[in-house]
């Protein structure tokens, strides 16, 4: 059974549970109201007959005026169709509409009830609908008798049969428009929602290039719009998931190569000369440095990513930061005489994470010396802006493609991939420190020309 069906049952069959718990409930109301009515008339009317029988009762001569007590009883009798009879203290009828059952006595509940002082009624519905009423006459404060009606209420529970009759044709209809109505508003939600299920489902088995079609100008539309977006969005994210592996399997199979081919040379060749010797663990260290820098930005990339909110805000001088680092890394731009200068206006100190920033601009300053040709200048400048402190690193070395601007922060992309892997780079760097810069709520702005150098400004919020 589709779901469809499935909802459309299980509404019909609570909207018939309802309906059955309410026209059982009204036809209750109902009759219990047409009772109270029948029972406040007779009310009414045995008042009148008690009145008129106190005097004969009270007498205690039932025999001498049996004839106007049974006129009195057969009259009233007559007007409300019901048989009417009198009972003496003893229980004995003495009295009779009908003229029968004289002599006979009645000893049930509403008849004690009666004896009490208190008018009662009970309802027989074993062979036909009966109502029997018991009316205490009153004597001073005795009760001298008691009028006893037989009266048939069948026409209440005629009249209520007829009503149930009423109530379920009227069931049925409203539950056939209602199954209409249903229906075709389950198929006006439902259809897109089977759509949703298949998409889902042939997502689940791989197929991303799957898309929802709704025809419609609704908010199924607009989610049908959104749900094809994320699953364009999960398609980069699996392609990028197989770049990454792919990248990650290269970058590291190379320099493990590299390194087993020439530490068995070496262990192959026995009268290796010794200058050739020392070149090849040259290489091999060399080989390690850069295997050693590819698993420490993996590693910091993975701990940036699984600790994204454990960045550790303090108190922090940006500038005494930046003087560290053109101290450290001023030996490296000299070993390719890079002129690199360092301009800080002011002191900056905000809230940031010192390490990560450290960490950023010193693989942004890296890039920047790598791709930089001998004699050039690199330049780190510190200011605020606004809001913001802005660090500024420019060069004048190769510049970037203006159709790779876009990529330079994507993981283990290069500019120039053969240059990079002569310079030891993992292509990890820049996407380190845009995602760092991304963690502190700022940006990093690239400008570039190529052959004319290239300047990355780095804006994180003024937080003090």
């Amino acid at each position: 059974m589709s779901v469809r069906w499935k909802l459309i049952t299980m509404y019909l069959s609570m909207l018939v549970i309802l309906l059955i718990f309410m026209n059982i409930a009204i036809s209750g109301i109902v009759r219990e109201n047409y009772i109270k009515e029948r029972r406040e008339t007779f009310d009414l009317r045995l008042e009148s007959i008690a009145g008129s029988l106190r005097y004969y009762m009270a007498t205690g001569e039932i025999d001498k005026y049996r004839d106007q007590i049974n006129s009195i009883l057969t009259l009233y009798g007559r007007d409300s169709d019901s048989d009417i009879f009198l009972l003496d203290r003893d229980n004995i009828i003495v009295g009779s509409s009908n003229g029968m059952s004289i002599g006979n006595t009645k000893d049930d509940y509403i008849v004690k009830r009666a004896f009490l002082g208190e008018s009662e009624f009970e309802i027989n519905t074993l062979d036909q609908e009966i109502m029997n009423i018991a009316y205490p006459i009153m004597s001073a404060r005795d009760v001298i008798g008691v009028v006893y009606v037989v009266s048939s209420i069948g026409d209440i529970y005629d009249s209520i049969n007829y009503l149930d009759k009423g109530l379920v044709i009227v069931s049925l209809v409203g539950i056939a428009i209602m199954a209409i109505v249903k229906f075709g508003f389950t198929g006006y939600v439902l259809r897109p929602l089977d759509s949703f299920s298949e998409a889902i489902l042939r997502i689940s088995e791989g197929d991303l290039d799957y898309k929802i079609e709704i025809n419609t100008n609704d908010e199924f539309n607009d989610l049908a719009e959104t749900f094809n977006s994320m699953t364009h969005k999960l398609k980069e994210a699996d392609s990028h998931r197989k770049d990454f592996i792919a990248y990650v399997s290269h970058e590291l199979k190379t320099p493990l190569s590299t390194i087993k081919l020439l530490s068995e040379t070496m262990v192959h060749d026995e009268n290796m000369n010794i200058d050739i010797c020392k070149e090849f663990m040259e290489d091999i260290s060399s080989e390690s440095d850069r295997l050693t820098n590819i698993v420490n930005d993996l590693l910091t990339l993975m701990e940036l990513e699984i600790t994204e909110m454990k960045i550790d805000f303090e108190m922090a001088n940006l500038k005494a930061i930046a003087e560290k680092v053109h101290s450290n890394m001023t030996h490296l731009a000299a070993e390719k005489d890079i002129d690199f200068r360092l301009s800080v206006a002011e002191e900056l100190e905000f809230k940031f994470d010192p390490d990560r920033i450290k960490q950023t601009l010193i693989n942004i300053i890296s890039n920047a010396i790598k791709y930089t040709d001998r004699g050039g200048t690199v330049e780190l400048k510190l200011y605020s802006e606004y809001d913001s402190v802005v660090v500024e690193i420019s060069d004048n070395g190769i510049g970037i493609p203006e159709e790779s601007l876009p990529h330079i922060f994507d993981r283990f992309y290069r500019v120039d991939k053969a240059r990079a892997r002569a310079t030891g780079g993992s292509g990890l760097g820049l996407s380190i420190a845009n995602q760092i810069v991304s963690l502190h709520g700022g940006k990093i702005e690239v400008e570039s020309k190529l052959g004319e150098g290239t300047t990355i400004k780095i804006r994180l919020p003024y937080v003090v």
